[in-house]
């Protein structure tokens, strides 16, 4: 039984790993005995409390205090940004005790979605019992959660070629590459998973294989394709091996295809093109980092967060990221002296920058060079509309992303 009681105390862990994975909501959501990992446990639940207080907020956009946004308005401020119950009332002009009063209406309403989305997540598992393999492999993803991003196909299929070079040398079977023939190939996947993926699939075609396996990279309009393909001494064997790879790459929604003519194997992988766009958020609020990789969590870009205000100059003059959003309230240097230092810098200056912060002051952000200025907490959709505005190419991924199956 998930009480208020329960919710108020996750909140106020929200950015304690361990205490939030340890605490009564997470004994009523997962049971007292749940074999997930501490970080999995946490990641899950911090992700259910941000949705249900999302959920909270008017169906349209309505100015930041008003009496449509107020549940979103002050769980936002007291919980992601952390601000206390007298600079929230300052904030939002309201008196403490209205705070209060107001935070505690929010609060019971966010019972009851936490509550509303375990019934339904526990009424999905009843009616779907896994199987002991799937339920095995369940619990082994879950403890690999997957993070996408922006990453180059031919550095991982270069390191794939590494590790299995052993297995090849000693079964003498010949591995042919075209991985660079058209150039680097970028695409969006997780790392570490996809590299256990294609290693997998190179150690099955070598172990499958008479003689050689060839390995390439294709560019499509939005895809990148890898391919292995191979002639298997034993094709029925080797199915079966190739059911046991490729489970994993299904059961995380990877487009991979199997084709097996005459003896010959061919398994395609599809990852989704890496796009142009980048974002820098620098911002020293671990809930608002969160927050913005929710928010971009549908659209194909890659984001990276900085806590550190002092290497926002150099990372943003290296890497060339197509937005930066810059809080301003930040530790050892504000974000007035980092805007005016990235302005200022013929290398940097061209970069567009969005101020987002509880510091309204959108007249000094514009003559500083900001090109938006977001009073937090800020919405998603203020969000997108900012960096759609922007930044050149963001508005394409934004209607992509929202046409694709599943965009909001």
């Amino acid at each position: 039984m998930v009480s208020a009681r329960h919710v108020r105390a996750a909140l106020k862990n929200l950015h304690n790993t361990v205490a939030l994975a340890q605490g009564e909501l997470a004994r009523a959501a997962f049971g007292p005995d749940s074999e997930l990992h501490l970080a999995e446990r946490a990641r899950k639940l911090r992700s259910l409390l941000l949705k249900g207080i999302e959920s909270l907020g008017p169906p349209r956009p309505a100015p930041f205090g008003s009496l449509e946004s107020r549940a979103l308005d002050v769980l936002t401020l007291r919980y992601i940004e952390q601000l206390d119950i007298d600079r929230i009332a300052s904030e939002l002009s309201l008196s403490r005790r209205q705070v209060l009063r107001d935070l505690r209406k929010a609060e019971a309403a966010l019972t009851e979605a936490v509550a509303s989305s375990l019934a339904t997540l526990g009424r999905d598992m009843a009616a779907r019992p896994p199987t002991a393999e799937a339920d095995a492999l369940a619990q082994e993803l879950s403890a690999f959660p997957l993070s996408p991003i922006q990453l180059d196909v031919a550095q991982v299929l270069a390191r794939a070629l590494q590790v299995v070079e052993p297995l090849r040398t000693a079964r003498n079977v010949q591995i042919e590459h075209d991985a660079l023939s058209g150039g680097s190939l970028y695409a969006v996947a997780d790392r570490g998973f996809l590299s256990q993926l294609v290693v997998g699939l190179l150690s099955l075609a070598i172990q499958s294989s008479a003689e050689k396996v060839q390995l390439r990279a294709l560019s499509a309009a939005e895809s990148v394709l890898i391919e292995v393909c191979f002639d298997a001494k034993d094709i029925d064997a080797c199915r079966e091996r190739v059911e046991a790879v490729t489970r994993p790459a299904a059961s995380v929604g990877l487009p991979l295809e199997v084709a097996g003519q005459a003896g010959r194997i061919k398994i395609g992988l599809q990852l989704p093109k890496a796009p142009a766009a980048t974002v820098l958020v620098v911002e020293d609020n671990p809930g608002a980092i969160h927050l913005y990789k929710r928010y971009l969590a549908d659209v194909p870009c890659e984001m990276r967060a900085l806590s550190e205000p002092r290497l926002c100059y150099e990372t943003a003059r290296t890497n060339r990221p197509d937005v930066i959003v810059l809080d301003i309230m930040m530790p050892q240097l504000d974000g007035w002296q980092v805007l005016y230092a990235l302005k200022t810098s013929p290398e940097t200056a061209n970069i567009p920058v969005i101020v987002c912060s509880v510091v309204d002051d959108p007249a000094l952000a514009k003559a500083l060079g900001a090109s938006a200025c977001l009073r937090k907490p800020v919405s998603r959709s203020e969000f997108l509309q900012a960096l759609s505005q922007c930044a050149q190419g963001f508005a394409l991924l934004l209607q992509a992303a929202a046409n694709a199956p599943g965009g909001r």
